[in-house]
């Protein structure tokens, strides 16, 4: 960013160390004298509020059209170290490149109707509609750059897709169901932002992407309009769909919004992270163990036999008639006690194993446990504080899950920790993972021996989580009042559950009741 000099006293760069000295603050000394960059400054912030959620993906359309994915995950798109900044925005209103935002998975923070067509009767007919469920200020037109307009509706929490469907689905009812009008934000794909260009419409007059009135006429500047949107509460789209559809809603989430827009983050990641499977180790160690110390129990010579074939083949490289040679001797050390078979059928079932195994190439494998995450397991990983530190305990807890033994230990080196999309230098690798040992998240079982994986513990995955819950107690007042079921409703669930159970008249009057009863031992 460049600085011109102070308006105030001429001498020195007006940057804002400089131009608080005149103790005045920085924001309003542009908005003083420095408008224009005021205005692109405050844009920036509201783009931030308004439109921006995910962060660690984005799409960018170059000059010739063309979007080109950028992520900070390994495998999805074009790599980058840092997501979404304030400087892809600034390069975004400086007409260099036009952003295009992602939404989380399930959820979203606007609800944008996309025209696609230059009929103004449309764009007319989508506000007006509109308009039965939210003030008409609350409610924001754009031109698309190219051949149609954007009807938006800003929220000041996130709201489920599923919702916003239903919503979508009544505006277009009310509006006459008109062609050419789709939802954006709800299929996966990116939302291209407005203050920028459209290059995908060669006429440079006429694909800048400005705020209109519901005619389609161009508000006087967009950056200033911008700054006086302000986002609503959704709960208008909610008492639509709930009026419309006769279903009740939850207006709660388990999580905040913050935690689910990192949640979506983690999907991403665990999806698209290369996660290997390191318990190959504990399985080689089983078959080591056997070699060295054979059989123990009957009934197992041939599972034995076929895995010490496999790992002599797969990791030591021998030769088959060296695995034969090895097996033969390795059974004369074996106790007969603990298996039926003579030497003939041995020396037989030694030849068709052989053969099989190097025919068929057979490779050491372990099963892989379901890695799917839990509302727990999710509140256990967002409880480490820091970005990086917590997709650190996120990978090695994901990893973890998948294939930690009985105890919760696992398999791990730092190579794989990297591909699975953390990408650090091994020393501030080694520093990280020793905060999260400081903090009792992870234990070091072993680290940085000869040719071996590093092996962890995670204690989230090996203890057994008891939640208890006191509950509370209505006690009935011997039918002293005719709606004693609706006060103990009242009194015992939330309004959540009670919109759930009673239809929308029956439920207003439980509200009402707020838990009274004759009864004193009820407290209330």
């Amino acid at each position: 960013m460049s600085y011109s000099l102070c308006k105030i006293c001429n001498e020195k760069r007006a940057n804002k160390q400089h131009v608080e000295t005149h103790n005045i603050a920085y924001d309003d000394y542009l908005k003083e004298y420095e408008t224009e960059q005021y205005n692109e400054r405050q844009a920036v912030k509201k783009i931030n509020e308004l439109y921006i959620t995910t962060r660690y993906k984005h799409s960018e359309m170059n000059k010739q059209g063309v979007y080109r994915t950028y992520s900070t995950i390994d495998g999805l798109g074009i790599q980058r170290r840092h997501g979404l900044v304030d400087s892809d925005i600034r390069a975004h209103l400086k007409q260099q490149k036009t952003l295009a935002v992602f939404t989380p998975k399930d959820y979203s923070k606007f609800i944008i109707f996309d025209i696609d067509t230059r009929d103004i009767d449309v764009l007319e007919s989508i506000y007006r509609a509109l308009t039965s469920h939210v003030r008409p200020e609350d409610i924001h037109c754009s031109y698309s750059g190219n051949k149609g307009y954007h009807v938006a509706v800003f929220f000041n929490k996130l709201v489920p897709k599923d919702v916003l469907l239903k919503f979508y689905a009544i505006v277009m009812a009310d509006a006459g169901n008109p062609d050419k009008v789709e939802l954006l934000g709800v299929d996966g794909k990116p939302v291209k932002l407005p203050l920028g260009i459209n290059f995908k419409n060669k006429d440079h007059y006429n694909n800048y992407c400005y705020f209109c009135n519901q005619f389609g006429r161009e508000v006087d500047n967009s950056l200033e309009y911008i700054q006086t949107i302000e986002p609503i509460d959704p709960e208008p789209v909610y008492e639509a769909v709930e009026i419309n559809y006769d279903a009740s809603i939850s207006r709660t989430n388990y999580f905040t919004d913050d935690e689910l827009i990192e949640i979506d983050e983690f999907r991403e990641l665990k999806s698209k992270a290369h996660f290997i499977n390191y318990s190959l180790a504990n399985k080689i160690d089983t078959i080591e163990k056997a070699i060295n110390l054979g059989m123990n129990e009957p009934g197992t010579r041939h599972m034995a036999m076929l895995n010490i074939a496999i790992y002599l083949k797969d990791i030591k490289g021998y030769s088959k008639e060296e695995t034969r040679t090895f097996l033969q001797e390795w059974i004369t050390k074996q106790d007969t006690e603990l298996y039926k078979s003579n030497s003939k059928e041995i020396d037989q079932d030694i030849k068709d194993m052989t053969n099989t195994v190097y025919r068929r190439d057979y490779k050491l494998r372990t099963n892989k446990r379901d890695g799917n995450l839990t509302a727990l397991d999710l509140r256990e990983i967002l409880s480490i504080k820091g970005k990086v530190l917590r997709r650190l305990y996120f990978i090695l807890y994901i990893h973890g899950k998948a294939y930690c033994d009985a105890t919760g230990t696992f398999y791990m080196t730092y190579k794989q920790i990297n591909e699975a999309g953390n990408r650090s230098d091994r020393g501030y690798l080694k520093q990280q993972i020793k905060k999260l040992e400081e903090l009792g998240k992870v234990e070091i079982v072993q680290q940085d021996q000869y040719k071996k994986p590093n092996k962890y513990r995670i204690p989230a995955l090996s203890q057994e989580v008891v939640m208890t819950v006191e509950m509370d107690e209505f006690n009935i007042c011997d039918f002293n009042c005719d709606n004693c079921l609706e006060k103990a409703c009242s009194y015992l669930l939330t309004q959540e559950e009670i919109k759930e159970l009673f239809d929308r008249r029956q439920a207003r009057s439980i509200y009402n009741l707020k838990g009274k009863c004759k009864n004193p031992r009820n407290g209330k």
